[in-house]
């Protein structure tokens, strides 16, 4: 799997800034655990989920046909799942 490193490399150094900040934003997940936006795009891409394109927008759709758009995640992480998805 690509690493973080790998991704914001691709970037100029004003947007990795604001991407890793992006990702590094800790998050609730169902109402439980706290992880970074980050930790959390990688363990749904080892779970299955996977991008694909609902009413025109790139989602991350989850095995069970449940999906993220970037309004749930922001753009940057579909774009860091998208990376991640990409070897």
């Amino acid at each position: 799997m690509r690493n973080i490193d790998t991704f914001l490399n691709t970037k100029t150094p004003m947007a990795r800034a604001r991407a890793e900040k992006a990702l590094m934003v800790q998050v609730r997940v169902n109402g439980g655990a706290i992880m970074t936006r980050k930790k959390l795009i990688e363990q749904r891409v080892s779970e299955g989920s996977f991008i694909s394109v609902i009413g025109g927008e790139k989602v991350l759709e989850n095995k069970d046909g449940s999906f993220a758009m970037k309004a749930d995640f922001t753009k940057t992480a579909i774009d860091y799942a998208e990376h991640l998805l990409g070897e």
